[in-house]
């Protein structure tokens, strides 16, 4: 299996949760991430699309976006406009699994994309 280097600038509060998890787990800190990403990032079936937000900010973030991009980084309107349906079906309790999990994954994913937006808006701050 060929690998790839990323690098990521992590917040100091994020990097110790996961030294201290890693450490628990008695991972090195490389496994601990390789494992959470695993989780969070399932594998695809043949022929199955990766979402579309999820996609986009892979795209994103892999080419290398500067802070600036980072914290004006805004979803396709078609993304937003997949979310929104999500979020009617989910109030509407009309869900498939399928979606139950991609509307999970769009959370998670702006969770995750506020806590770069966050970390970027500090360096720009110069903070």
């Amino acid at each position: 299996m060929s690998t790839h280097t990323i690098t990521l600038n992590l917040p100091e509060p994020l990097y110790q949760r996961l030294n201290q998890r890693s450490q628990q787990l008695q991972r090195s800190l490389e496994e601990e991430l390789i494992a959470l990403l695993s989780t969070k990032v399932p594998a695809t079936k043949t022929g199955e699309k990766m979402p579309l937000a999820t996609s986009e900010v892979v795209e994103f973030l892999g080419r290398g976006a500067s802070a600036q991009e980072i914290a004006e980084f805004r979803l396709s309107s078609a993304a937003q406009t997949r979310a929104k349906e999500l979020l009617q079906k989910n109030r509407d309790e009309s869900l498939t699994p399928a979606e139950e999990a991609e509307l999970e994954a769009y959370v998670e994913l702006e969770d995750f994309m506020g806590l770069i937006k966050l970390h970027a808006l500090q360096q720009l701050q110069g903070n």
